[in-house]
């Protein structure tokens, strides 16, 4: 009878330590309360950057998994996140709202590698979701570079960053230099091979009205998901530079050229740019729908490149529709490969008019020219696109052993062993076609009702 009565007591006691040590502490202004294992912040009506950031950090420091806040508009200036586990998230992306501040930020005028961000996440695994990001009054001056929503590692030693930006709407001011998310390696641990690992995640998100509308650059096979999501009012969708990550672009909906841009606009684009970049890289780009908005001359829905080392990049471009635009003053292709070795182009389907659908070559003024080979072209519908050249596929002198089997594609082959299948048409093509660079009114651009890229995306 004491045995059982010492365990008892033993247990009761143990469950009294335990509900005190997991109590959760306040210590942030009133505007901020605890509810469970949460803390809350409401709106105040003006700067609510402090309660934002004490919530956030008082959170981290308890080993808390959420922080909410409550219906309504969020005025704050920088927050700064670091090593948080767990989640931000409003009642609903039309119900609470992060106004950002205008003109709070110093921010780089020349070097978009230049990290600045209003909200930047350093490391931990931080999710946002259910809200709006508005950040149309402008942190910086127009023509700067700078990120609405940053995430990075701590430091060179402290390199693991996990997150997720999961049903929001991010909306910019229309900057050329600004981008709507950003996951990337700090640039001067990456230049030493120490970049940012971890996982990140879009998901059902809305980008509108940035230059570019997501951004990244992870190390050490770190997997990335884009899916889902909406691009409108964007220069350029997605920007892949110097990374070694398995990026999975899936069942998004993106308009390129159609909002600022500081280069070149394009829909998905991936390239190695300085000489410590990874040498292997991974990207998938399914099922999704592109469309161009105006007859830029530089335009491409998607380019995959190597234009400064000799990167594996495996890459597989399959069951996407490509709207596209071109006229007698613009020379706009659809899907380019230069430099990069060994990838699939098949099921696709192109609709309106280009210069090119696809276009392989390996370009006389990259540093790093060498023979673009065994791409795959196949099953492609071309039925619905008008070639500006008379030539749906172009393969050009610096491609080799690529094979393209039958679609019933007109096809301008200038490269070394190609492999045409006997059944697909050769295009009488003029041998002085221009040699095109890689380098975008998108209303009504995608046919809604006959393409398996659009089933899904409004799961």
């Amino acid at each position: 009878m004491l045995r059982v009565f010492v365990a008892s007591a033993f247990v009761i006691l143990k469950v009294a330590f335990s509900t005190e040590a997991m109590a959760v502490t306040n210590d942030c202004p009133g505007d901020v309360y605890v509810d469970g294992a949460a803390l809350v912040v409401e709106p105040t009506g003006s700067d609510d950057t402090e309660n934002l950031q004490c919530a956030v950090d008082s959170a981290s420091r308890q080993a808390l998994k959420a922080v909410r806040l409550e219906a309504g508009d969020y005025y704050i200036d920088q927050l700064l996140i670091s090593n948080f586990e767990g989640s931000i998230e409003g009642k609903s992306i039309g119900t609470t709202r992060l106004r950002l501040s205008r003109r709070q930020l110093d921010c780089p005028k020349e070097d978009f590698e230049t990290i600045i961000a209003p909200i930047t996440v350093k490391g931990g695994d931080t999710v946002f979701r259910y809200m709006t990001i508005d950040a149309s009054a402008g942190p910086c001056f127009r023509g700067d570079f700078w990120s609405i929503l940053l995430y990075t590692q701590q430091s060179c030693s402290s390199r693991v960053a996990f997150g997720a930006v999961d049903r929001v709407r991010v909306i910019g001011d229309r900057s050329s230099g600004s981008v709507g998310i950003t996951a990337v390696s700090q640039p001067a641990c990456a230049a030493i091979g120490n970049g940012a690992l971890g996982t990140f995640r879009v998901n059902r998100v809305a980008l509108e009205s940035v230059g570019v509308g997501v951004r990244t650059s992870k190390v050490g096979v770190a997997q990335v998901d884009i899916n889902f999501s909406d691009f409108t009012e964007v220069g350029t969708g997605i920007q892949i530079f110097n990374a070694n990550q398995s990026t999975s672009i899936v069942s998004n909906r993106i308009e390129y050229n159609t909002g600022p841009t500081t280069g070149a606009p394009m829909g998905i684009f991936v390239d190695t740019t300085e000489a410590w970049a990874p040498e292997e890289n991974r990207t998938v780009i399914h099922q999704n729908a592109l469309a161009q908005g105006t007859f830029d001359d530089s335009s491409r829905a998607v380019v995959l490149s190597n234009s400064t080392i000799e990167a594996d990049h495996s890459a597989v471009i399959t069951r996407n529709v490509f709207q596209l635009k071109s006229n007698s003053r613009s020379a706009n292709n659809g899907v380019v490969i230069t430099d990069t070795d060994n990838v699939t182009i098949v099921d696709n389907r192109f609709l309106g008019s280009a210069n090119y659908s696809i276009y392989v070559d390996s370009p006389t003024w990259f540093q790093n020219r060498r023979n673009t080979e065994g791409t795959v072209i196949n099953r492609n519908d071309f039925t619905d696109i008008v070639p500006r050249t008379a030539a749906d596929i172009f393969l050009g002198g610096g491609t080799s052993l690529s094979l393209v089997g039958p679609q019933a594609a007109a096809i301008k082959d200038s490269g070394a062993d190609n492999f045409i299948a006997e059944s697909t048409a050769q295009a009488d093509v003029q041998s002085d076609v221009p040699d095109f660079s890689p380098s975008g009114d998108s209303s009504g651009a995608f046919d809604d009702g006959d393409s398996d890229a659009l089933s899904g995306f409004e799961q």
